[in-house]
């Protein structure tokens, strides 16, 4: 996914709505060790004009100010492996428009929910220019919603990070 300096590649995480209040640590946390992250978001909850809704577009806006890449998840969590064309330019196109409108930029990674895919889904993405990313360590993020555990996460992934490096000299 990363080309050049792999030291400064993006480290892919997913704030989730349950774990909104842990995000701004996490922030904090990447600020103090300089790693630069990706975030793929989901819309729904961003779209609602409540001051739920606003919280998330400001915590996306702020994601954006730290220097940090944002994804695209779907509007709703939608697993689009057997969707019809429509659905995903609904839950793809209309999400990356609206962080557009939110944040000024417009992702151009994709992360599909539980990592289900097609070959239609593909060539979809593929139409778009999108660059899907997947995981390695097991689609179970959705379990880390302390801060206790996000920060013990982020801690294992740099520590990872700084072994691989190490062995590349």
């Amino acid at each position: 996914m990363s080309s050049g300096d792999r030291r400064r590649a993006p480290t892919p995480l997913l704030p989730r709505p349950r774990a909104i209040r842990n995000t701004p640590r996490l922030l904090d946390l990447l600020d103090e060790y300089d790693v630069k992250a990706v975030f793929f978001l989901t819309t729904n909850r961003m779209a609602e004009r409540t001051p739920w809704g606003a919280q998330h577009r400001e915590l996306a806006r702020e994601i954006v100010r730290r220097g940090h890449t944002l994804g695209n998840h779907t509007m709703n969590h939608a697993k689009l492996g057997a969707a019809s064309p429509s659905r995903m330019r609904n839950e793809i196109d209309e999400t990356s428009a609206f962080i557009e409108e939110v944040t000024g930029v417009y992702p151009k990674l994709f992360r599909p929910p539980g990592g289900i895919r097609s070959e239609r889904l593909d060539l979809f993405l593929k139409e778009r220019g999108y660059t899907t990313v997947l995981w390695n360590t097991g689609a179970t993020d959705y379990k880390i919603d302390s801060p206790r555990l996000i920060t013990n996460t982020l801690f294992k992934v740099l520590e990872r990070r700084r072994r691989e490096e190490g062995h590349q000299g």
